[in-house]
């Protein structure tokens, strides 16, 4: 049952870490989103003036 517990414990640890580096990523693909759509709408009010 110990041993169990430890594999449970292992996995959620795991599991845990894999759920931040995906949180990490997110984030930069979000910033990237965000300073591409910034440019675009600077270019797109350079346009229109």
């Amino acid at each position: 049952m110990d041993i169990e517990v430890a594999k449970l414990f292992e996995l959620l640890g795991r599991a845990t870490a894999e759920a931040s580096l995906l949180r990490q990523a997110i984030a930069k693909q979000q910033a990237r989103i965000a300073e591409l759509e910034g440019r675009s709408g600077r270019q797109q009010g350079e346009l229109k003036d």
